[in-house]
């Protein structure tokens, strides 16, 4: 059993992905960019939480968790648009 539990563990670390500080700062760095030129607009800017989130030691969220996360998030933001026209 160890011996399976190990080689479980070796391809997890194989095949997860590691996390990039390069990319990481690109992306903070396009998400002010974005965030200062709507503001600029006068339009408003909502942060949305990163899309890979771990889910547990060596767990990651499957590409249809990640699309139903993603509808979710856009049904939430029409919802939230359609409030604030209402109230204009």
């Amino acid at each position: 059993m160890k011996t399976v539990i190990r080689r479980l563990h070796r391809l997890e670390n194989r095949f997860v992905p590691q996390p990039n500080r390069e990319l990481l700062r690109l992306a903070d760095l396009l998400r002010e960019r974005r965030r200062r030129r709507l503001e600029a607009s006068g339009q408003p800017f909502h942060e949305s939480p990163p899309l890979l989130m771990p889910l547990g030691p060596f767990r990651y969220m499957s590409s249809a968790e990640t699309m139903r996360l993603c509808l979710s998030r856009m049904r939430e933001r029409r919802r939230q648009q359609e409030l604030e026209a209402g109230k204009r």
